[in-house]
Formats: structure tokens, sequence, C-alpha cells
């Protein structure tokens, strides 16, 4: 049997349970979590908490403008009611299953336990590939009385939004979403929200999810490329480059970790350039810009206009990871015109210097990931 059917599958979902057991959740350090979670208990629990942090390219970091929420890691939790474990997984697992087009699971894992409190809240993002063959995310929260916290979804121009604060004092509530899709969660009005996020696996070798929408974006992607083979203008490109959400290491190519969005994309071009006689390859792009320097008040300054812009592309392996010696004109790259979706330097430099530049001040920024 195959791991998923996306003839009637969803990219996310939520759904309401009035009769759901208690899990007989218990914190260690803080004890039994009584539900619904009383806002002194709420206060109580945050004691025991850390701040939750998000993937900034290759590193973890904390920034509450970015996520302000709070966490307990998988190991400080347990369940005491066994008629839980066996709820969620005939019913809730069962069902996201169904509905996301998931036919094949290999495991689920408990990954965080999250408090959200007045004001918390996480930027749209996608989520990275905390374990191999995780192909979803599923959040169960928990009854606790809050308002707001709203998860907006967005996948292939289409979007979702899912409000389950209604119900929220008394009910337990699933959210589930493929790992690829886009999201962000607003902030919480007030009151408290407690979830449990778990990871979806599928086996080793089993082929992804087809995200709802992707057909279309695949029939589209074979189109330009043999429109592309077919072309004889003297202004057709001879490469092209694709830019990666991700960065990642020779290291994690050979252990074949992509991450969010890029598991599909590589996924697509990998089909489909082999399909239509393409040859791909991975690379890792630097791409140094040499601006002028704009004071501002005190010591603060910012990037003026751009000076050079110089693109240089190292580590070419095949699809198998070996070394490729590509020689110049196939690593002579025209930045921007031959990267898509967007240019490298478009988002905040990975390195960034001043120092002085022909008797005027510049910066120079330095950025870098791993780029098809």
């Amino acid at each position: 049997m195959g791991a998923t059917d996306s003839s009637q599958s969803e990219y996310g979902l939520s759904e309401t349970f009035q009769e759901a057991p208690d899990p007989g959740l218990r914190v260690n350090g803080f004890g039994k979590v009584t539900l619904p979670l009383a806002e002194d208990k709420a206060r109580q629990l945050v004691r025991v908490c850390h701040r939750a942090p998000f993937g900034r390219r290759e590193q973890t970091v904390v920034d509450q403008e970015v996520r302000d929420t709070w966490e307990i890691n998988a190991d400080q939790i347990s369940f005491e009611n066994p008629l839980w474990q066996t709820w969620f997984k005939s019913v809730v697992v069962d069902n996201v299953a169904k509905k996301l087009g998931v036919t094949s699971i290999s495991g689920l894992e408990l990954y965080k336990l999250l408090l959200y409190q007045e004001g918390s809240h996480f930027l749209p993002h996608q989520d990275t590939e905390k374990s191999p063959g995780m192909v979803a995310t599923i959040i169960v929260v928990l009854p606790s009385k809050f308002e707001g916290g709203q998860v907006h979804l967005s996948h292939q121009g289409r979007r979702k939004i899912l409000d389950i604060a209604e119900h929220s004092a008394s009910a337990t509530s699933i959210l589930a979403w493929y790992s690829d899709v886009r999201h962000g969660v607003k902030p919480i009005t007030s009151g408290y929200r407690l979830a449990l996020s778990y990871n979806l696996i599928i086996p080793t070798g089993v082929p992804r999810p087809d995200i709802p929408g992707n057909s279309k974006m695949i029939a589209a992607v074979r189109h330009v490329l043999l429109s592309w083979k077919q072309s004889f203008d003297a202004t057709t490109p001879l490469k092209l480059a694709c830019v990666l959400d991700h960065q990642y290491s020779l290291h994690g190519l050979q252990n074949g970790v992509f991450r969010g969005a890029d598991v599909q994309t590589v996924g697509i071009l990998q089909q489909l350039t082999q399909e239509c006689g393409f040859k791909m390859h991975y690379a890792k792009a630097e791409c140094h810009d040499v601006r002028d320097a704009l004071e501002g008040r005190g010591r603060a300054r910012q990037a003026g206009d751009l000076i050079i812009s110089e693109v240089k592309i190292e580590d070419v392996v095949d699809l198998d990871i070996e070394p490729v010696n590509l020689e110049w004109p196939a690593k002579d790259f025209r930045h921007p015109g031959d990267f898509f979706p967007r240019r490298l330097n478009s988002g905040e430099p990975d390195e960034e210097e001043y120092e002085p530049y022909h008797g005027n001040v510049s910066f120079l920024g330095l950025f870098e990931s791993l780029r098809r």
C-alpha cells in the first residue's frame, strides 16, 4: 500500500472533540495538570517552562519578536490515563491521516508541550523536519479558556484559518497540517492555551504526500522545462539555479536531510529534470555584496547603494552527492537573472562587515546557501 492518497486530501485541518478523555497529564517539577487549566495553575506551570526557540538558517535561536511561546520537552511529560493514548491513536491520528491522505504511518513522536499566554504568537514559517520521514504536525489543544491564537495556513496561493477558541474552555481540539505548509499563529488576546505537539512520520523510502495543489504546479514546471528545451532563442539561458529555502552542508545532503518546502521542491525537480532530459546538480552559492554605508544616529549605520555584487559557485555534486567538476562557463551564473524564485541576496546577509572602501565607508554582506 502506498503512503498517500491525495485525491481527496487536505493540506491542513482542525476538529473539536467535546468527549475526549482527560490525558492525566503530568509534568516533572510541577505534578498533575488538572484540566481545564485554571489561570493560577497556568502561571505556576510557566515557572517550569523555557522559551521556545525556532530555526534560523543553521542556528536555533530565541527571539520573542518572532516566536513568543513557552515549552516543555517531551521527556518531562507523561500520561496517567491509558484511555488517552488509545483514543488519540484510534480517533485523532486515524482521522488526521485520512484527511491528509497519509495511508502508511511508521511513527508518531510527542515533540513538546506548548503554553501560550496573552500576547504569545509565532510569525509565519514552515516547520523544519524534526525527524527523518516527518510529513506533518499534529497539535492537540487541551481544555483551557483563551481567545485569539488563530492559525493561518497558506499553500500554493490558497489560505485557510483554523480558529478553535470558541470551545476552548471545555473541549479538546486538533490542528494538523503538512510540514511543508506555511503557517503562523496570531497573538493570544486573553487566557492561556495548552497544547501537545506531535510529529507524524511515514516509513523510510515511502514517497512523500503530494500536497493538494501540487499537481497543477508539477504540470506548470513540466511545461516550462519542455518549452525551455525546445527554445533556440539566443537569449534563452543555458542553465538556471533554484534557490532553496534552507541552507545545507554536504554532510546533510549525504543524509538526505531536506527541510520544509525544500522536500517537495527537490522531489519535483528530480522527477521532472530526469523526465525531460535535463541534468540536475546541487551546489553552494555565495553572493558578496558591497554597498555604501549610510551614517545614522550615534553609531548606527545602514547599507546604501550597491557598489559590487559577485556570485561564487562551489561544492558542485550530482544527485548521488558525488563531486562534479564543472568548468567555466557552466559555473558562470548571472545574478539575479539565472536564479529563481528569488535573488540570493533577498534576505538578511549571513555575515556583515563594515570597513573603509576607497576613502568611503562600505558594508560587505555575505549571503551563503546551498542552491541548485
